[in-house]
């Protein structure tokens, strides 16, 4: 497994955030972020493919 480290900071306030639902929940922070990265990911790049979908769907109407 390949891994990679990134380093960043945090605003106090979602820092905050993370403490509280960790707490609540009992999840690690690093699980908390990965699974808001896989997310942010899945909701990426459906919103791409419907952009595709529509640019493409104009395109065969203005070549129509």
């Amino acid at each position: 497994i390949m891994r990679h480290n990134y380093l960043m900071s945090f605003h106090q306030d979602d820092w905050n955030d993370l403490q509280l639902i960790r707490k609540i929940t009992d999840t690690p922070v690093s699980q908390l972020l990965r699974e808001s990265l896989r997310q942010i990911v899945k909701t990426k790049k459906e919103d791409i493919s419907q952009r595709r979908k529509t640019r493409t769907s104009i395109t065969n109407m203005v070549n129509y």
